[in-house]
């Protein structure tokens, strides 16, 4: 039973250690139709928070079935611009807090985690004392807090941790609960230039209070700010959002960059992970950012390649950015469609699902704060779209790699010449290995070379190749390692394909 109440409506307000009646609930609704039945507002709601009908809810349904490969702790990490950093909007108004929340309520998956990389546009957070921003994490604006100074927010967070560059010289972070210190974070050691503390001490409690994050004896760089919510169950979604104002593609493509966003999701138990490229507009329309759609393109597959992991089940979306109103911000240097084609020329190559928001008339439904960033409605319907685009699944992203030429072991040596240099690479999900060798061991069963982890076989191969006898036995395991069971003495063929 609730023992406090909500100032305007008298509601029932639950502490985390409290037993919830069903009465209350009715009671807590009833308030409410009553209120907006009064007062006419129930349509203005409508407009603002979108009614939930039977086909949005199966739809949400379809959609948190589609990140099943995320269950028990896998992310979605979406990189964008200033539309998903939430540029002229409130908080609970941008569509990345939307779908967060759509996320940690629907279906019993609960979203645990926040992931907060871009500390200047954070409006949830207070920064004070001595701090500057600097160039580091997935968002390349991390915080660099000087001793003493401090980050504070209110919320129902039980873990609070850290990303962090750790090195020799770096000071520590006293974390306070409501004014009590109950943890101190360490963050100096052997350099490490994404370090992260979870999980560290949990704050043990379960309802609302006013968390300090403060930096003691010698400067710190943060890159990230981990807060996972008080719940009951763990094994979520988690949400990661990186994104930089003013920024295109050529930003993102960064060697240095790509490697933050990597390990932004280190402390995730699950490696899976989606990632939702949501760039686009101001390679289009911001006159000093726009780059031809040769290149546009360039940087999405450059972004695709280096984001893939095979070894997990790693996902990647591309998104084809909203049409902005074109007489305020006209498209720069080449038309809209172009960029469009781009990346559904990418998402063909790549097998990617696509998020196409040029399916939403922004414009014409008044969905825009000014021409090019969406207003709540517009935000809104952005989610539904997210939603819409996945609920049927995310495809599997096919990865493509160059010709590997792997160490051979042993007394194995490539014949090379016009037989063809050892060599293998995969496309989709097919493995290709060329090349003949020699030398081996009068005793066959010998390894030749281990394949790359995004190689391995699901199960064993045994294939039959050929040689200058009566042809040889290739194996190739699913640990990578391939060798032949028999073959000769002269020269053995390793041409052959197989899928993983």
């Amino acid at each position: 039973m609730a023992v406090n109440r909500t100032p305007n409506l008298g509601l029932h307000d639950w502490l985390g250690t409290e037993y919830v009646k069903r009465e209350e609930i009715v009671e807590n609704f009833r308030k409410i139709d009553n209120e907006f039945g009064a007062s006419g507002r129930v349509g203005d709601l409508s407009n603002k928070i979108g009614i939930l009908n039977d086909t949005t809810m199966k739809q949400y349904e379809q959609f948190i079935n589609a990140l099943g490969f995320l269950k028990q702790d896998g992310s979605v990490v979406i990189i964008g611009d200033s539309i998903t950093e939430g540029y002229g909007l409130p908080y609970y108004d941008q569509y990345v807090t939307k779908l967060f929340n759509i996320l940690k309520n629907a279906n019993g998956y609960p979203n645990d985690f926040e992931v907060n990389t871009n500390f200047s546009a954070d409006q949830t957070i207070q920064i004070n004392g001595s701090y500057s921003i600097g160039t580091k994490g997935a968002s390349k604006k991390s915080l660099i807090l000087q001793p003493g100074a401090t980050i504070t927010f209110t919320g129902n967070v039980q873990y609070i941790d850290l990303i962090f560059d750790k090195t020799p010289t770096s000071g520590s972070i006293e974390v306070y609960r409501d004014g009590i210190l109950y943890k101190t974070i360490n963050c100096s050691g052997p350099s490490n230039p994404y370090a992260h503390s979870f999980a560290s001490t949990p704050s043990n409690h379960f309802n609302t209070a006013t968390h300090t994050l403060k930096c003691v004896d010698s400067p710190v760089e943060i890159l990230g700010l981990i807060r996972l919510q008080a719940k009951p169950r763990r094994g979520g979604i988690n949400l990661i959002r990186c994104g930089v104002s003013g920024e295109n593609t050529a930003y993102f493509s960064d060697d240095v960059t790509l490697e933050y966003i990597k390990h932004v999701t280190d402390y995730a138990g699950n490696p899976n992970k989606l990632y939702i490229i949501a760039l686009g507009t101001n390679d289009i329309y911001n006159p000093k950012k726009a780059i031809p759609t040769s290149q546009y393109q360039a940087n999405l597959e450059k972004m695709i390649q280096k984001l893939s992991d095979t070894s997990n089940d790693v996902r990647i979306v591309l998104t084809v950015p909203p049409i902005s109103h074109e007489d305020v911000w006209p498209a720069i240097l080449e038309p809209y469609g172009l960029y469009r084609k781009a990346v559904y020329e990418l998402s063909q190559k790549y097998n990617l699902s696509v998020i196409d928001y040029s399916y939403l008339f922004f414009t014409e439904n008044n969905w825009y704060q000014d021409g090019v960033h969406p207003n709540a409605n517009g935000s809104t319907q952005m989610v539904n779209h997210i939603t819409k685009s996945l609920a049927m699944g995310v495809s599997k992203t096919r990865v493509k790699t160059d010709w590997i030429r792997p160490t051979l072991m042993g007394n194995w040596v490539s014949i090379g010449n016009e037989y063809g240099t050892v060599a293998y690479k995969r496309e989709g999900d097919m493995v290709t290995i060329r090349g003949v060798v020699q030398g081996g061991s009068p005793v066959f069963d010998q390894i030749v070379f281990r394949l790359d982890p995004s190689c391995w076989p699901s199960t064993r191969r045994v294939i039959r190749t050929a040689n200058d006898q009566n042809g040889a036995t290739l194996v190739i395991q699913e640990d990578g390692y391939i060798r032949f069971l028999n073959g000769s003495p002269n020269w053995n063929s390793l041409d052959c394909s197989f899928s993983i």
